[in-house]
């Protein structure tokens, strides 16, 4: 039996809710060749069974099981140990995959001898279609281009291409770089994604939205749980404070270019903060933020207005409020 061409790559954790709809539209896909690789994440609801029950009927798909959640990193990294494809494809459980959607990337990758391809996606709430914004709105580069090439032209258009789901990554090069999503992280695709594009030497782009991608309030980016707000804030952090390293191995607009990946990690993490009580968590967390080090990374290094006023504002409420 010849090897797949792409490893379709999904994390599951308690996402019974949605995971019926994902899990039809990847038996749906007109991409010969596929192996779907299925990991609960230790998952408290239905998802393994939902993903068990699939794999019967689905003889492509192959489950793997957490009995203890480590996060989407560690299961996306157990899939990766696991994949026998040519290509890696990425879906969360809460989305949905268009028909035609690795069919398009593989040919796409396959014609242009790609590391990486890109596509676009929509954005919905209850139903697909029920919204025609796009993922991705600017610009992006015409063909086949390095990956640096496209970590400084985000930098350049302000619009960055970090979704793992938009992706399809020729595996080889995940195995020779030897990368791997940074385990515990919530925010792993702002990492993995840069550390990817500095390795990758053929990246292009695919406008067509094939995907939908999932907004809703139960996600993680939509929580207001401080528990929950704590978790990202903290992911954030560490994720800017591991991209400021990475560009300070590089020089001239490429450094700027993680800089500015740095920044916008850093002050989405300040932007957590309102969502904190002020006396019991936010006064606290930006402590805990300052003593890291990182605060005074985003002063030195990437200084804007929004970012002095941010730090400011909360500078006040840790010591008045």
């Amino acid at each position: 039996m010849s090897a797949p061409q792409v490893s379709v790559i999904v994390p599951v954790h308690n996402a019974a809710g949605h995971l019926e709809a994902l899990l039809a539209s990847l038996a749906a896909q007109t991409q010969p060749g596929l192996e779907f690789l299925l990991v609960d994440d230790g998952s408290q609801d239905d998802s393994l069974a939902m993903l068990q029950a699939f794999a019967i009927q689905e003889p492509r798909a192959r489950v793997f099981h957490h009995p203890q959640a480590k996060g989407s990193a560690a299961a996306r990294n157990t899939a990766i140990a696991a994949a026998q494809g040519e290509y890696l494809g990425f879906a969360d459980a809460d989305d949905i995959c268009m028909p035609a959607q690795y069919q398009r990337l593989f040919q796409l990758a396959q014609d242009q001898r790609l590391d990486v391809a890109y596509c676009n996606a929509y954005c919905f709430g209850q139903q697909p279609g029920d919204s025609t914004q796009l993922v991705c709105s600017k610009r992006k580069l015409d063909g086949v281009r390095q990956g640096r090439d496209w970590l400084i032209h985000g930098w350049q258009v302000g619009e960055r291409v970090s979704a793992t789901w938009l992706s399809l990554v020729r595996r080889e090069l995940v195995i020779a770089g030897g990368l791997r999503f940074p385990d515990g992280e919530i925010m792993d695709d702002e990492l993995w994604t840069p550390s990817l594009m500095l390795r990758a030497e053929r990246v292009a782009w695919l406008p067509e939205p094939l995907y939908y991608y999932r907004n809703h309030l139960d996600s993680i980016t939509q929580t207001r749980q401080p528990e929950k707000v704590m978790r990202r804030l903290q992911s954030l952090c560490r994720v800017a404070d591991a991209l400021f390293q990475l560009a300070a191995l590089q020089q001239g607009e490429l450094a700027l270019a993680l800089r500015w990946h740095a920044y916008l990690n850093g002050d989405a993490a300040l932007g957590l903060l309102k969502r904190l009580p002020i006396k019991h968590g936010r006064r606290e967390a930006y402590v805990s933020l300052r003593e890291s080090g990182v605060l005074d990374k985003l002063w030195r290094q990437a200084p804007t207005f929004r970012l002095a006023k941010r730090l400011l504002r909360e500078s006040v409420i840790a010591r008045f409020a």
